[in-house]
């Protein structure tokens, strides 16, 4: 078997701040960023060119969905009995616990999540929800 090095080349990364990382993404535009750094450094076009794929967002949608998360009030149920357990007042296993924390974040994350696809252009008491 062919080491991974001999088809793909070496390969080389570099830590950009979060602005030059931004401007390198805008100056891309369609094509990825790796295949326009090249062509820049090495002033000639990528033979492996092609467009990355854009995806439409639905953004009535996703703000349906985001009203419907904060309707629900799943998060401060659980935030509720996490904070019943940290008092003592609710005694569960370990692993329990474990996963009702990774819950609370997962939707923390799925959130934040869809407002940035929205482009934060709901306001908190839009979704429903609490800060």
């Amino acid at each position: 078997m062919a080491d991974r090095n001999d088809k793909y080349g070496v390969p080389f990364s570099m830590r950009l701040s979060v602005e030059e990382r931004a401007k390198l993404v805008a100056l891309a535009g369609d094509m990825p960023t790796a295949v326009y750094v090249r062509s820049r450094l090495f002033e000639t076009p990528s033979p492996r060119r092609r467009k990355m794929r854009r995806f439409d967002v639905d953004k009535s949608l996703l703000k349906k969905l985001l009203r419907e998360l904060g309707r629900q009030h799943i998060s401060s149920s659980l935030h509720s009995i996490l904070n019943a357990i940290d008092d003592g007042d609710l005694e569960i296993d370990d692993e329990l616990e474990k996963q009702l924390r990774f819950l609370c974040s997962d939707l923390r994350h799925l959130r934040r999540t869809i407002r940035k696809a929205l482009g934060d252009e709901l306001s908190d008491r839009q979704w429903g929800g609490r800060r």
